[in-house]
């Protein structure tokens, strides 16, 4: 009896084993482009696009209202042409961060890319906006880079968040199907209790 139970055990273990290998077999096939599956977000891709189109614009701008500024040695302009510097500095980087990071499936990459839009150029582009003796060219200029700033950190964190689920998902089938890596964590378990 005791035999038989523990062969009864076996088999649901080997039937379980085989539905979660096609279970993933499935899933893989109907996420799959081409064998592997894309994770990428397309609406995070698409605004990268566009930044990358209108950042020249954008800079043409700030050099023709940084230029036409006056200095007077008041704080303000100073501090904004410092913001000015700080967002020229920052957003290839940035962009170069979000095509790797989402192009790639590459975490870190986006997660960078995350902090510096919304920790860095953000904070920097409300100033500016917000500041008095903003310029026509210079608000509108900067309205249409906080649109897309707020575009990329809301569509990068959804991303973050379903990479790194889908990676997470991807270690554990895989650590959970390979019989060396289950029989190493099996031994582990009884050494330690």
């Amino acid at each position: 009896r005791v035999l038989s139970e523990c062969a009864e055990q076996q088999q649901r273990r080997k039937a379980s084993a085989a539905d979660q290998h096609q279970l993933v077999s499935a899933m893989a096939e109907q996420r799959s482009f081409g064998g592997t599956a894309v994770l990428s977000s397309l609406p995070l891709q698409a605004a990268l696009f566009l930044n990358c189109y209108s950042t020249p614009v954008w800079f043409a701008a700030c050099i023709a209202v940084t230029a036409l500024q006056g200095d007077d040695g008041a704080l303000g302009p100073a501090l904004s042409k410092v913001a000015y510097i700080v967002l020229i500095i920052a957003e290839p980087l940035r962009l170069y961060l979000g095509y790797t990071g989402n192009l790639l499936e590459k975490v870190p990459a986006l997660s960078a890319f995350f902090l510096l839009t919304f920790f860095v150029e953000m904070p920097c582009c409300v100033y500016i906006m917000q500041r008095d003796g903003v310029q026509p060219l210079e608000l509108v200029a900067n309205i249409f880079l906080f649109l897309f700033l707020a575009w990329e950190a809301w569509f990068s964190a959804k991303a973050v968040a379903y990479i790194s689920s889908e990676q997470a998902a991807r270690y554990r089938v895989l650590t959970s199907l390979d019989p060396d890596v289950a029989g190493q964590r099996h031994a582990m378990r009884e050494t330690t209790m």
